[in-house]
């Protein structure tokens, strides 16, 4: 009896241990992520446009004003000059008050940042001649418009997240970024729990916990997970459909695809593997293709009703669908930071760089959007060598259509002009592709899948030669066939 509880503790323990190693990598993940990034008090990269228009959606659209409290109480204000002459009024006013300046030598805004005492009335800086507007929170980066800026050229939908962290946590960067820092946490999790459904018991478990611990690790995951932006909720929404393809729940992982194109358009990329699944497994293609095709537009006019309120639909269409595709599809600067082809993503080239920081007298940068490109190429060769045997893998190979049909999107937008690609674009499909290196680990670990591959090959090659020789010749045959009800 005693044995018999013992081998059951023990059982107990090792059907538990993967749980609690998945709960201590996102724990640890997190303590790191929100550690290393609340020391950055400042706009972070392309923070400065997401942040931006999430702190004027809380204004324009729902009418909540943002607040930042400086460490010694005082509150942040920008104030919107008409005038510029008015400025030195306004400092006049400020200090008066007991407030500071912080910063007043905007080039290509009319705006002064101040932090003041909470007993100063707005309305009394209202009254001074040449000032526009009085806004609360953390201040404005230096952009022309940018205190009317909406960002409508991408879709709405993470930057409410960020709007509403905003309004519960307080306009201060550590505040921007937690909807990224979850977004990446439950990505995590995601991983863990698509490796463990398609490999069952133990061997599973475990292996998930490896692929979500080397995603922690990856620095191009790690790096987006700190950064206000939008590509960690479409990283999050990209997992999840795959997720829920792999678990047969289609219509849950349609509803997720939306999710993932209502976070930023390149969400739709899942769409062409949604559809061939989907199809593949009984869904009528009429269906399917109705689904993919309105659900999407669906889902962005709900989404963007706030702004579709404010600017009226005319405006909105224009500026959300119609300027929006031309912006993708075109070269949308040729200064910047360097742009990276597709392909380049996997081999590290021309990587993003997010942030720097001044170390020792030197400027050193200590965010870089550029992962564990030696695992990407790993993953990417290994998937030509296994394609003669995509179907047979033990996910059927779903997971290897699903990241690469995905990333070839990419490579068609880049052909059709959107040569403007940057290196951080990759996360969206990190994920999947530490998911695959599991599934190949433990595929590639039988020699009887070995031998199957070496036969598909060698009959693969020999069709070749047969074909060069001339003994054989390619013939394309599509039939259609009654569907049998089951």
């Amino acid at each position: 009896m005693l044995a018999s509880s013992k081998y059951g503790y023990i059982r107990t323990i090792k059907f538990a241990l993967p749980h609690i190693l998945i709960a201590l990598i996102v724990l640890l993940h997190l303590y790191y992520s929100f550690t290393f990034v609340s020391e950055i008090d400042d706009y972070i990269s392309d923070e400065c446009w997401y942040v931006s228009s999430a702190r004027n959606l809380l204004i324009k659209a729902f009418n909540i004003m943002p607040r930042y409290v400086t460490a010694d109480g005082l509150l942040g204000l920008n104030i919107e000059l008409s005038d510029l002459s008015a400025r030195s009024n306004v400092i006049r006013t400020i200090l008066g008050y007991g407030g500071r300046v912080v910063k007043s030598d905007y080039s290509l805004t009319q705006l002064i940042y101040v932090e003041v005492p909470g007993h100063l009335d707005t309305r009394e800086l209202l009254e001074i001649p040449g000032v526009k507007s009085v806004i609360p929170g953390f201040r404005y980066p230096d952009y022309s418009s940018i205190t009317s800026y909406l960002n409508t050229e991408h879709p709405p939908f993470t930057k409410y997240f960020i709007a509403l962290s905003i309004a519960l946590c307080g306009d201060r960067p550590i505040c921007w970024r937690l909807p990224s820092l979850i977004a990446s946490s439950i990505t995590l999790v995601l991983t863990y729990l698509i490796i463990r459904s398609i490999i069952n018991g133990l061997t599973g478990s475990y292996l998930g916990v490896v692929a979500s611990l080397l995603l922690a690790l990856d620095n191009l995951f790690r790096s987006m997970s700190m950064v206000a932006m939008i590509d960690m909720t479409l990283a999050l929404f990209t997992t999840l459909t795959l997720c829920l393809i792999i678990k047969g729940r289609l219509l849950a992982g349609l509803i997720s695809l939306n999710l993932a194109f209502i976070s930023k358009y390149s969400g739709l990329f899942v769409a062409p593997i949604y559809l061939m699944i989907s199809i593949s497994r009984g869904m009528r293609p009429i269906n399917v293709i109705s689904y993919v095709a309105l659900s999407p537009l669906l889902a962005l006019v709900i989404s963007s009703i706030p702004l579709i309120i404010l600017q009226g639909f005319g405006q909105w269409w224009y500026e959300a669908v119609e300027n929006a595709i031309r912006w993708h599809l075109s070269v949308k600067t040729l200064s910047g930071p360097p742009t990276a082809a597709p392909w380049e993503w996997l081999l590290g080239v021309n990587p993003f760089i997010l942030h720097y920081r001044y170390i020792d007298g030197a400027w050193v940068a200590d965010m870089v959007a550029k992962g564990n490109n030696i695992i990407y190429l790993i993953v990417a060769t290994t998937s030509l060598i296994t394609l003669p045997a995509i179907n047979k893998l033990v996910d059927g190979g779903i997971i290897s259509k699903f990241t690469w049909t995905t990333f070839l999107m990419y490579v068609f937008i880049w052909f059709l002009g959107s040569r403007t690609q940057y290196s951080f674009y990759m996360v969206q499909l990190v994920p999947s592709i530490y998911a695959l290196l599991m599934i190949y680990v433990y595929w590639l670990t039988s020699k009887e899948n070995i031998n199957y591959l070496i036969k598909r090959w060698l009959e693969l090659l020999n069709m070749i030669a047969r074909w060069l020789s001339g003994e054989v010749r390619v013939c394309l045959h599509v039939e259609l066939k009654e569907r049998s009800e089951k």
